[in-house]
């Protein structure tokens, strides 16, 4: 959803929650899974708090970021994670909630985007000195996708086209 590059030439860092199709597993209660964890970070849930959580398969990234370096990763994620430059801040592999719309709408709207829903992205702002509770908006971001963050704690809020929330939280101390 959003990730973090701290050297691309080398290893990345991402938050994810990751949900495996093991063998005999239900791809259907999986997708399930993953859609309710989607529901969650969209309504402002931030990633850290749901990593910890029962869906995340993932037992040993808990509250940190996940650190990887090339070819270990699914290539479609490894490449939208390294494409970004170091200290950067990406939206990647955003979908927007489109359940509140006709069924034909939903059709035309999910032709539209063609898998890319970050144009449904009305803004997003950032909090460069986030203190762990409040966002307090140092940067209002309009039509950009990426953007620079540094060292220090940061907080993303935003808001689609749809009225759907997504947040996103990096603290540092």
């Amino acid at each position: 959803f959003l990730s973090y590059a701290v050297d691309r030439n080398n290893f990345c860092a991402t938050y994810h929650i990751y949900i495996q199709n093991d063998p005999g597993d239900s791809v259907e209660a999986n997708r399930a899974q993953a859609e309710a964890v989607r529901t969650e970070l969209l309504s402002g849930t931030p990633i850290t708090s749901l990593m910890g959580k029962v869906y995340n398969e993932d037992v040993y990234q808990v509250k940190n970021p996940y650190y990887f370096t090339h070819n270990e990763m699914d290539p479609a994620y490894e490449e939208a994670a390294f494409a970004l430059e170091d200290g950067m801040l990406k939206i990647t592999g955003y979908k927007p909630e489109l359940s509140g719309l006709s069924p034909s709408d939903m059709e035309k709207t999910a032709d539209f985007l063609r898998g890319d829903g970050r144009p449904c992205i009305s803004f997003w702002s950032l909090d460069r000195e986030y203190d762990g509770l409040v966002h307090r908006s140092s940067e209002f971001l309009e039509g950009r996708y990426s953007v620079e963050i540094g060292e220090g704690s940061v907080h993303v809020t935003g808001y689609d086209v749809f009225g759907n929330r997504f947040c996103w939280e990096r603290i540092k101390g």
